[in-house]
């Protein structure tokens, strides 16, 4: 089993993520196992347990792609093992060099068509879509795995939606001893030799020919959903470049970077392929773009041109393909990720040292000071400012750690004293009040009874705001009178 996921299933990288299971007796539904990644043997271990059922989903690329022939409602059963429509199906795909396995479901059957090779799961999509037009099946009537009706072949995972999860063979429900078609060691044994054969086969003209159907329908697929051709790659015509340029218009706040880089891609295939001649276009359209100087913000406006020529080299360093809606897939999948912990990490850090060096008066600073001293956009720190003064009043008003025993605590595995809090985060810069020491004995006791005659006394709750907190407070209303002062002169 093991073998023909890693070899079939997922090629490449043997890992599959957000798995769906479902108890054995099906009682329950399917359920999406969130942030799960299992690698083959463990769904292997799955598989062969008896309690569980599991389907995995398809990675970016595929060898073992899955027609789902449900029987649905109550009639007689429309996919049987010899069916005319089933052995129509099987036909096409041995036609094609793609070896099929026919298994049985709980309510109809699966056909698994080995693929010669790998190919990104929104093109094996479409190699199903080609099995069904041969055979003559609407694939309305059916459930293709990759379920990608649409997308790109993107190798990153941000740019492409997420396949289902599929139900593997050979699992509870579906075995039964008098029937060596429900065999499950039969079953795994057939998929195996059904991937050694297609192998032999990746440069024959008949699978050939099936990609290639694939790719055309992929194509006129998408063509039907934009509702206008693509660019070629050779330059395109004038008119076809004023079509593009008149379809790029800044409509709200935020679109700049994009936009900029669709001005690029139209630079590129208008015949602009140096520096030289694609900054000053992109530059020159964008200024002419409807809604540019309403929308661009000035910041954008003043370096443009310094923007425009950053878009000019990427786009002669990596050039668009035929559709200019399309760059190139990044070579750092998890940069956003990446960038926001590290702008987080940086203002962690700040706080830190803003609390030794500068105790409470780092509590009223202003967002551009915090940005420099964390060395982060202010823009980031927009997202990021409700941080800077939770963990300075963490940090400047943490109590100093105690005897287990004495806050009845537990200490953490992770370090630092019982609070949980590391080291680096018990500051003390404040001096605390003085306080009479409990016994330990004492502290362990549960208190005795409050008295009614005597009740114990309770102190107001500090209602005030905190000195810096008034002084801001002070500061603004101070800056609101000087502006109402000069709305009213």
């Amino acid at each position: 089993m093991a073998s023909v996921l890693a070899d079939g299933f997922m090629p490449g990288d043997p890992r599959t993520f957000d798995p769906i299971t479902r108890p054995a007796d099906e009682g329950d539904g399917w359920i999406t196992r969130k942030n799960a990644c299992l690698d083959c043997d463990q769904v292997a271990s799955i598989v062969s347990d008896q309690d569980t059922i599991i389907g995995p989903r398809h990675r970016f690329q595929t060898r073992l792609p899955a027609i789902d022939l449900d029987n649905h409602g109550d009639g007689p059963p429309v996919w049987t093992r010899d069916g005319a429509a089933t052995l129509a199906l099987i036909r096409a795909a041995e036609a094609a060099d793609c070896e099929a396995v026919l298994v049985p479901t709980p309510h109809g059957l699966h056909l698994w068509p080995a693929l010669p090779e790998a190919l990104p799961i929104v093109r094996v999509h479409w190699i199903l879509r080609a099995l069904l037009h041969r055979a003559g099946i609407d694939h309305r009537t059916v459930e293709l795995f990759p379920s990608l009706p649409s997308g790109t072949p993107e190798r990153d995972a941000k740019a492409r939606p997420r396949s289902h999860g599929i139900r593997l063979p050979g699992q509870a429900g579906t075995v039964d001893p008098a029937d060596p078609f429900t065999d499950p060691v039969l079953i795994w044994q057939s998929l195996r030799w059904a991937l050694d054969l297609s192998a032999r086969r990746v440069d024959s003209p008949a699978w050939r020919g099936l990609v290639r159907q694939a790719a055309a329908m992929e194509r006129r697929h998408k063509r039907a959903l934009t509702g206008r051709r693509t660019f070629r790659l050779g330059p395109a015509s004038p008119a076809a470049v004023r079509r593009r340029l008149e379809a790029i218009v800044w409509t709200a706040a935020g679109q700049s970077n994009r936009l900029l880089g669709e001005l690029a891609n139209v630079g590129w295939f208008a015949g602009h392929r140096d520096q030289q001649a694609l900054t000053p276009f992109v530059e020159q359209a964008a200024r002419e773009a409807p809604g540019f100087t309403s929308f661009a913000s000035l910041d954008t406006q003043r370096r443009l041109s310094r923007w425009a020529g950053e878009w000019a080299a990427c786009c002669i360093a990596h050039p668009p393909t035929a559709c200019a809606a399309h760059r190139p897939c990044s070579a750092d999948p998890g940069r956003n990720a990446r960038l926001r912990r590290e702008a987080f990490s940086a203002l962690v850090s700040a706080c830190e040292r803003a609390a030794r060096e500068h105790g409470e008066a780092a509590l009223s600073w202003s967002a551009r000071k915090v940005a420099e001293a964390a060395g982060i956009a202010r823009t980031t720190l927009a997202r990021l400012r409700f941080h800077w003064r939770l963990r300075l009043l963490a940090l400047l008003y943490r109590r100093r750690s105690e005897h287990p025993a004495a806050v009845a605590a537990t200490p953490t595995s992770k370090g630092g004293g019982p609070s949980g809090c590391s080291s680096i985060e018990s500051i003390n810069l404040l001096p605390f009040p003085a306080r009479s020491p409990r016994p330990l004995a004492r502290s362990l006791s549960p208190p005795p009874p409050a008295e009614a005659d005597h009740p114990l006394p309770t102190l107001p709750a500090p209602l005030a705001p905190h000195r810096w907190q008034a002084a801001q407070r002070a500061r603004e209303r101070g800056e609101l009178a000087r502006w109402l002062g000069i709305a009213a002169a």
